[in-house]
């Protein structure tokens, strides 16, 4: 179950990295941005196809942050795109890639397995859940291997605790998101101004896990 720990780690370091890096003017931001490079290649390496789309939302999301600076935002938009040629080109990343488009096939015929019985058991009980911790418990009755997670972080809440429960959650992070956002100032970004930059990291880290839960728990 901890086998994409690593990737995990390193792909919600990485925008912590880059908001540094964008966030100063000295010299060191080459520094910080070059650990940012050595963790987006640590991800790659690591063939975890969930991070490595978790590192594109962040880095897309730093960028949309940015966009009111158009120089910050093209150099970030020109290192995702060379990053990217990179990463492609590393042995064996773009057939990990291109194996999503054969979800009947490997792990992502096995994701999709796992998703379509959690929705027959949500199914039988979708406003109560079968109790925090229940689903190695009950996914042998929906013939699903005992796993301790649907690899779907979502599916995972409404199956052990209900609709009500997915509904808080999404509620709720998006309020907090909404208050980090609006603390946020664009035109600072730059001016070395650590909270600003530590909103920019959070907020980007935040939408790279939203995005990884669909995929992973």
């Amino acid at each position: 179950q901890y086998g994409h720990l690593p990737d995990f780690i390193m792909a919600g370091m990485f925008p912590v990295m880059l908001a540094i890096a964008l966030n100063r003017n000295d010299r060191w931001r080459w520094a910080w941005g070059g650990a940012a490079a050595l963790l987006a290649m640590g991800v790659a390496l690591s063939y975890g196809r969930a991070s490595l789309v978790m590192v594109a939302v962040e880095t897309l999301t730093l960028a949309w942050l940015i966009r009111h600076q158009p120089g910050r935002c093209r150099l970030i938009l020109s290192l995702v795109f060379l990053g990217a040629i990179v990463i492609l080109l590393m042995p064996g990343v773009m057939a990990r890639l291109v194996s999503l488009a054969n979800p009947g096939q490997g792990t992502a015929g096995y994701r999709l397995q796992q998703w379509r019985g959690v929705m027959s058991l949500i199914a039988q009980s979708p406003f109560l859940g079968y109790g925090p911790g229940s689903f190695s418990t009950i996914a042998p009755a929906a013939g699903l291997r005992v796993d301790v997670c649907p690899h779907n972080f979502y599916l995972h809440v409404v199956v052990e605790c209900g609709l009500p429960a997915l509904f808080i959650f999404l509620g709720g992070t998006c309020y907090a998101l909404g208050r980090v956002y609006r603390a946020f100032e664009p035109a600072r970004v730059g001016d070395c101004d650590y909270r600003n930059g530590l909103r920019m990291a959070g907020l980007a880290v935040a939408a790279g896990l939203l995005v990884f839960g669909m995929f992973d728990t």
